[in-house]
Protein backbone atom coordinates (compact mmCIF):
# COMPACT_ATOMS: atom_id res chain seq x y z
CA UNK A 1 0.00 0.00 0.00
CA UNK A 2 3.45 2.73 0.52
CA UNK A 3 4.56 1.63 -2.55
CA UNK A 4 0.80 2.08 -4.93
CA UNK A 5 -0.72 4.36 -2.77
CA UNK A 6 -3.92 3.42 -0.53
CA UNK A 7 -6.57 5.96 -0.75
CA UNK A 8 -7.64 6.49 3.07
CA UNK A 9 -11.08 7.62 2.18
CA UNK A 10 -11.70 4.14 -0.13
CA UNK A 11 -15.46 4.48 1.48
CA UNK A 12 -18.84 5.52 -0.09
CA UNK A 13 -20.39 4.74 -3.32
CA UNK A 14 -19.86 2.05 -6.06
CA UNK A 15 -19.19 4.97 -8.47
CA UNK A 16 -16.50 5.67 -5.98
CA UNK A 17 -15.08 2.69 -4.95
CA UNK A 18 -14.79 1.95 -9.34
CA UNK A 19 -12.54 5.24 -9.54
CA UNK A 20 -10.46 4.68 -6.69
CA UNK A 21 -10.01 1.10 -8.14
CA UNK A 22 -9.27 2.70 -11.53
CA UNK A 23 -6.29 4.68 -10.09
CA UNK A 24 -5.26 1.66 -7.87
CA UNK A 25 -4.86 -0.52 -11.25
CA UNK A 26 -3.21 2.56 -13.01
CA UNK A 27 -0.42 3.06 -10.25
CA UNK A 28 0.55 -0.50 -10.39
CA UNK A 29 0.88 -0.72 -14.29
CA UNK A 30 2.83 2.20 -14.30
CA UNK A 31 4.79 0.63 -11.41
CA UNK A 32 5.45 -2.44 -13.25
CA UNK A 33 6.38 -0.94 -16.76
CA UNK A 34 8.64 1.62 -14.87
CA UNK A 35 10.42 -1.22 -12.91
CA UNK A 36 13.29 -2.97 -14.86
CA UNK A 37 13.28 -5.70 -12.52
CA UNK A 38 12.15 -9.21 -14.10
CA UNK A 39 8.10 -9.81 -13.73
CA UNK A 40 7.65 -13.10 -14.35
CA UNK A 41 6.68 -13.53 -11.12
CA UNK A 42 3.61 -10.97 -12.35
CA UNK A 43 2.15 -12.24 -15.00
CA UNK A 44 -1.07 -13.54 -12.60
CA UNK A 45 -1.47 -9.89 -11.30
CA UNK A 46 -1.00 -8.28 -14.55
CA UNK A 47 -3.49 -10.76 -16.34
CA UNK A 48 -5.90 -9.58 -13.39
CA UNK A 49 -5.20 -6.36 -13.40
CA UNK A 50 -6.05 -6.32 -17.42
CA UNK A 51 -9.62 -8.37 -16.77
CA UNK A 52 -10.89 -6.18 -13.87
CA UNK A 53 -9.77 -2.82 -16.67
CA UNK A 54 -12.33 -4.61 -18.80
CA UNK A 55 -14.84 -4.93 -16.67
CA UNK A 56 -14.93 -1.64 -15.17
CA UNK A 57 -15.01 0.13 -19.12
CA UNK A 58 -18.13 -2.74 -19.23
CA UNK A 59 -19.30 -0.65 -16.06
CA UNK A 60 -18.71 3.00 -17.30
CA UNK A 61 -19.80 2.01 -20.88
CA UNK A 62 -23.46 0.66 -19.33
CA UNK A 63 -23.25 3.31 -17.05
CA UNK A 64 -23.83 0.75 -14.17
CA UNK A 65 -22.76 2.81 -10.48
CA UNK A 66 -24.65 -0.06 -7.80
CA UNK A 67 -25.27 -3.26 -7.73
CA UNK A 68 -29.27 -2.48 -8.36
CA UNK A 69 -28.33 -1.22 -11.88
CA UNK A 70 -26.51 -5.08 -12.25
CA UNK A 71 -29.83 -6.40 -11.57
CA UNK A 72 -32.00 -4.22 -14.10
CA UNK A 73 -29.71 -5.04 -17.08
CA UNK A 74 -30.37 -9.08 -16.35
CA UNK A 75 -33.08 -10.68 -18.22
CA UNK A 76 -34.34 -13.62 -15.83
CA UNK A 77 -36.62 -16.01 -17.32
CA UNK A 78 -39.66 -16.68 -15.14
CA UNK A 79 -39.57 -20.41 -14.16
CA UNK A 80 -35.90 -19.56 -12.85
CA UNK A 81 -35.33 -18.44 -9.39
CA UNK A 82 -32.14 -16.69 -8.61
CA UNK A 83 -30.54 -15.83 -5.22
CA UNK A 84 -27.28 -14.42 -4.11
CA UNK A 85 -25.13 -14.80 -1.15
CA UNK A 86 -23.54 -11.94 1.39
CA UNK A 87 -20.89 -12.60 3.68
CA UNK A 88 -22.27 -11.75 7.08
CA UNK A 89 -19.26 -9.99 8.03
CA UNK A 90 -20.04 -7.23 5.36
CA UNK A 91 -23.24 -6.39 6.70
CA UNK A 92 -22.35 -6.44 10.25
CA UNK A 93 -19.12 -4.53 10.04
CA UNK A 94 -21.18 -1.15 8.34
CA UNK A 95 -23.25 -1.15 11.29
CA UNK A 96 -26.57 -0.67 9.10
CA UNK A 97 -29.47 0.35 10.82
CA UNK A 98 -32.90 -1.32 9.92
CA UNK A 99 -33.71 1.39 7.65
CA UNK A 100 -31.17 1.25 5.83
CA UNK A 101 -31.23 -2.36 5.33
CA UNK A 102 -34.63 -2.05 4.37
CA UNK A 103 -33.91 0.09 1.66
CA UNK A 104 -31.32 -1.74 -0.09
CA UNK A 105 -33.19 -4.91 -0.21
CA UNK A 106 -36.42 -3.25 -1.26
CA UNK A 107 -35.34 -3.44 -4.68
CA UNK A 108 -34.69 -6.78 -4.03
CA UNK A 109 -38.64 -7.98 -3.31
CA UNK A 110 -40.17 -5.01 -5.62
CA UNK A 111 -38.52 -6.13 -9.05
CA UNK A 112 -38.79 -9.36 -7.62
CA UNK A 113 -35.13 -10.39 -9.48
CA UNK A 114 -33.98 -12.34 -6.51
CA UNK A 115 -35.73 -14.97 -5.12
CA UNK A 116 -33.84 -16.23 -2.21
CA UNK A 117 -30.95 -14.60 -0.07
CA UNK A 118 -28.13 -16.68 1.50
CA UNK A 119 -25.70 -15.21 4.83
CA UNK A 120 -22.53 -16.45 4.76
CA UNK A 121 -21.85 -16.54 8.44
CA UNK A 122 -18.80 -17.91 11.01
CA UNK A 123 -20.84 -19.48 14.18
CA UNK A 124 -20.58 -16.02 16.20
CA UNK A 125 -22.10 -14.00 13.22
CA UNK A 126 -25.78 -16.01 13.04
CA UNK A 127 -27.46 -14.04 15.82
CA UNK A 128 -26.76 -10.95 14.55
CA UNK A 129 -27.39 -12.02 10.64
CA UNK A 130 -31.27 -13.41 12.17
CA UNK A 131 -33.08 -10.15 12.73
CA UNK A 132 -31.93 -9.07 9.03
CA UNK A 133 -33.13 -12.70 7.22
CA UNK A 134 -36.68 -12.15 9.63
CA UNK A 135 -36.52 -8.49 7.98
CA UNK A 136 -35.96 -9.94 4.52
CA UNK A 137 -38.17 -13.23 5.15
CA UNK A 138 -41.61 -10.64 5.55
CA UNK A 139 -40.61 -8.97 2.14
CA UNK A 140 -41.41 -12.79 0.22
CA UNK A 141 -37.66 -13.57 -0.29
CA UNK A 142 -36.60 -16.62 1.19
CA UNK A 143 -33.87 -16.59 3.73
CA UNK A 144 -31.23 -19.11 4.38
CA UNK A 145 -28.01 -19.34 6.71
CA UNK A 146 -24.24 -20.86 5.37
CA UNK A 147 -22.79 -21.87 8.37
CA UNK A 148 -19.14 -22.05 7.28
CA UNK A 149 -16.41 -23.90 8.44
CA UNK A 150 -18.83 -26.61 10.16
CA UNK A 151 -15.77 -28.67 10.39
CA UNK A 152 -14.25 -27.12 12.98
CA UNK A 153 -17.66 -26.58 15.64
CA UNK A 154 -18.26 -28.61 18.39
CA UNK A 155 -21.54 -30.73 18.14
CA UNK A 156 -22.98 -29.23 21.14
CA UNK A 157 -22.32 -25.71 19.45
CA UNK A 158 -24.37 -26.89 16.33
CA UNK A 159 -26.88 -28.22 18.35
CA UNK A 160 -27.13 -24.49 20.26
CA UNK A 161 -27.07 -22.42 16.84
CA UNK A 162 -29.82 -24.45 14.53
CA UNK A 163 -31.93 -24.13 18.01
CA UNK A 164 -31.50 -20.63 17.70
CA UNK A 165 -31.94 -20.57 14.26
CA UNK A 166 -35.60 -22.54 14.63
CA UNK A 167 -36.77 -19.52 16.13
CA UNK A 168 -36.31 -17.42 13.38
CA UNK A 169 -38.07 -17.51 10.09
CA UNK A 170 -35.32 -18.72 8.00
CA UNK A 171 -35.96 -20.97 5.46
CA UNK A 172 -33.18 -22.70 4.75
CA UNK A 173 -30.17 -24.18 7.06
CA UNK A 174 -26.78 -24.83 5.37
CA UNK A 175 -23.69 -25.71 6.68
CA UNK A 176 -20.47 -25.74 4.21
CA UNK A 177 -16.85 -27.76 4.24
CA UNK A 178 -14.88 -24.78 3.76
CA UNK A 179 -11.89 -26.25 4.67
CA UNK A 180 -12.82 -29.37 2.48
CA UNK A 181 -11.30 -31.75 4.94
CA UNK A 182 -15.08 -33.79 6.12
CA UNK A 183 -15.46 -36.88 4.95
CA UNK A 184 -19.21 -38.94 4.32
CA UNK A 185 -19.51 -40.26 7.69
CA UNK A 186 -19.07 -36.57 9.54
CA UNK A 187 -21.56 -35.35 6.52
CA UNK A 188 -24.06 -37.92 8.13
CA UNK A 189 -23.29 -37.23 11.76
CA UNK A 190 -23.51 -33.74 11.04
CA UNK A 191 -27.51 -33.95 9.09
CA UNK A 192 -28.27 -35.93 12.63
CA UNK A 193 -27.36 -33.20 14.67
CA UNK A 194 -29.26 -30.71 12.68
CA UNK A 195 -32.06 -32.52 12.29
CA UNK A 196 -32.39 -32.45 16.12
CA UNK A 197 -33.98 -29.25 16.27
CA UNK A 198 -34.18 -27.65 12.88
CA UNK A 199 -37.31 -29.00 10.88
CA UNK A 200 -37.16 -26.77 7.71
CA UNK A 201 -34.58 -27.44 4.33
CA UNK A 202 -30.78 -27.99 4.78
CA UNK A 203 -28.49 -27.42 2.32
CA UNK A 204 -24.71 -28.40 2.17
CA UNK A 205 -21.68 -26.40 0.36
CA UNK A 206 -18.76 -28.50 -0.44
CA UNK A 207 -15.42 -27.57 -1.30
CA UNK A 208 -12.63 -30.52 -3.12
CA UNK A 209 -9.51 -30.24 -0.91
CA UNK A 210 -9.37 -33.29 -0.49
CA UNK A 211 -11.11 -35.00 -3.53
CA UNK A 212 -14.42 -35.64 -1.70
CA UNK A 213 -17.03 -32.59 -3.02
CA UNK A 214 -19.33 -35.01 -4.79
CA UNK A 215 -19.44 -37.81 -2.66
CA UNK A 216 -19.84 -35.81 -0.08
CA UNK A 217 -22.68 -34.14 -1.95
CA UNK A 218 -23.93 -37.55 -2.95
CA UNK A 219 -23.87 -38.47 0.76
CA UNK A 220 -25.19 -35.10 2.06
CA UNK A 221 -28.57 -35.96 -0.70
CA UNK A 222 -28.73 -39.46 0.54
CA UNK A 223 -29.25 -38.25 4.08
CA UNK A 224 -32.58 -35.72 3.45
CA UNK A 225 -30.15 -32.86 2.54
CA UNK A 226 -32.15 -31.06 -0.24
CA UNK A 227 -30.17 -27.85 -1.45
CA UNK A 228 -26.56 -29.04 -3.00
CA UNK A 229 -24.39 -26.88 -4.23
CA UNK A 230 -22.49 -27.21 -7.25
CA UNK A 231 -20.20 -24.90 -10.10
CA UNK A 232 -19.29 -25.19 -13.12
CA UNK A 233 -16.11 -26.93 -13.63
CA UNK A 234 -16.27 -26.91 -9.85
CA UNK A 235 -15.07 -22.81 -10.29
CA UNK A 236 -14.45 -21.45 -6.71
CA UNK A 237 -12.64 -20.52 -3.46
CA UNK A 238 -9.42 -22.74 -3.57
CA UNK A 239 -9.87 -26.09 -4.37
CA UNK A 240 -13.53 -25.55 -5.87
CA UNK A 241 -16.54 -26.88 -5.13
CA UNK A 242 -18.84 -29.99 -6.84
CA UNK A 243 -18.50 -29.56 -10.36
CA UNK A 244 -22.29 -28.86 -12.19
CA UNK A 245 -21.48 -31.11 -15.01
CA UNK A 246 -20.46 -34.27 -12.75
CA UNK A 247 -23.63 -33.53 -10.55
CA UNK A 248 -25.96 -33.76 -13.63
CA UNK A 249 -24.83 -37.05 -14.30
CA UNK A 250 -24.69 -38.48 -10.65
CA UNK A 251 -27.90 -36.72 -10.09
CA UNK A 252 -30.03 -37.27 -13.06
Amino acid sequence: TKEFGKNENDTGSTETQISVLTERIRNITDHLKSNKKDHSGSRGLVILVSKRRKLLHYLRKNNIKSYKNILETLNIPKNLKIGIMINAKDIISNNLSKSEINKIFFEFSKKKKISFIRFACHLSEINKIIPLSNLLNKKGIITAINLMQVSEIRDNEIEKITKLAAKSKLDIFYFADSLGNLEPHNIIHISKLIKKNWKKDIGFHAHDNMGRALINGVTAFNSGINWIDSTVTGMGRGAGNIQTEFALLQFS
